[in-house]
């Protein structure tokens, strides 16, 4: 797709390009792409860079990111809910239960 890159980056876990282009498809709304890093690569790698921190299992159909105890933080928080975001994931809020989930 040809159109106006909006954002070109890496991601500073797995090194995988990041890039937002926005563009027209032949007169159609205009509509934002991203190429987004690889989810097996991303959670090898948080697995490793945060193996003292994180829990990381495959649970059926998904994969569960949880932290080990309170992560006092937050700048580490930040980092791993926003690659993990954009890499399709979501926060669930839950007590001492609370964990990312990532579908495969």
């Amino acid at each position: 797709m040809s159109g106006k890159v909006l954002l070109d980056t890496e991601c500073p876990v797995c090194h995988a390009r990041i890039q937002l282009v926005l563009g027209s498809a032949g007169g159609a709304p205009v509509e934002a792409a991203s190429s987004l890093p690889d989810r097996g690569r991303l959670i090898e790698t948080l697995a490793a860079k945060y193996a003292d921190i994180l829990d990381v299992k495959r649970e059926g159909g998904r994969v569960v990111v949880r932290v080990r105890g309170f992560l006092k933080d937050k700048s580490k928080w930040l980092e791993i809910n926003s690659l993990i975001k954009g890499a399709g994931g979501s926060w669930v809020a839950d007590g001492k239960n609370s964990r990312w989930i990532m579908k495969k």
